[in-house]
């Protein structure tokens, strides 16, 4: 007989602990695993890291990019931001390259284009392996202007062949909107691509400037724009001509 009514588990029926102190029961381990969703686009093994000065409204997807528009939090400056993971075989990147073509078609303002391209620019960006061919540099000859970079050159490596196929592009209206922008080839970690880290510097923006075109001459609007623009004569002469270069560049 007990003086004190003991411990019972219900688990095993043996007394002196309690159910969730059983060690004959199963422990459940748990743990964090991605839930694959019917309609989430296909897997890229790129990923796109923003910092929270950013939000990112994705447009498309498909198989080998993932296109979005970003915004500055800051300043509410709009781009598109596109993420490249081009297959292998330079015939499966057609199609890649006709969809980027047709986006370029629909973009006015600031456009990235950056990821893994899966082929070279020039000859120079391969070491070992086969020799380069000259179909092989063609295919991103077309695509847009290459960013600043600095880092190590070659981006992917399988200890034999080196080659910079991850590459960062901007369009003509890049710089209309933001100023200056580097890619940083960061140290390679697990993978066998450098990571690419974007960052915008802050740096001091030109002084528009105003630069005579003779071709302006047989404009039929020239004289009449001049005659718009032309101050009356007063002694500030230097002011008079920044009110005139100001008037006369958006038209010119």
């Amino acid at each position: 007989m007990y003086d004190w009514l003991p411990k019972k588990c219900t688990h095993c029926g043996m007394l002196g602990h309690t159910e969730d102190q059983c060690r004959k029961k199963e422990v459940v381990r748990k743990e964090w695993r991605k839930v694959q969703k019917a309609t989430e686009a296909p897997q890229h093994n790129k990923r796109l890291i923003l910092s929270s000065s950013y939000s990112v409204n994705v447009l498309k997807v498909t198989e080998q990019y993932i296109h979005s528009q970003a915004t500055q939090i800051s300043n509410m400056l709009h781009f598109h931001v596109t993420i490249v993971y081009g297959k292998n075989q330079d015939h499966q990147r057609q199609g890649l390259w006709e969809d980027l073509q047709h986006l370029s078609q629909h973009i006015n303002g600031g456009w990235c284009i950056l990821g893994n391209f899966s082929t070279i620019l020039y000859k120079e960006d391969k070491y070992g392996g086969n020799d380069v061919s000259e179909t092989e540099v063609q295919e991103l000859t077309h695509i847009m202007e290459e960013m600043n970079s600095m880092g190590a050159y070659y981006s992917w490596t399988n200890k034999t062949i080196w080659s910079r196929i991850d590459r960062a592009f901007i369009n003509v209206y890049w710089y209309e909107t933001f100023n200056y922008i580097i890619a940083k080839y960061l140290p390679s970690g697990l993978s066998d691509h450098t990571p690419l880290l974007i960052q915008f510097l802050d740096s001091p923006r030109p002084r528009p400037q105003v630069q005579f075109y003779d071709m302006w001459l047989k404009h039929t609007e020239f004289q009449r724009i001049i005659a718009v623009a032309t101050p009356p004569y007063t002694p500030y002469r230097i002011q008079n001509l920044r009110s005139f270069t100001t008037q006369t560049r958006p038209q010119l």
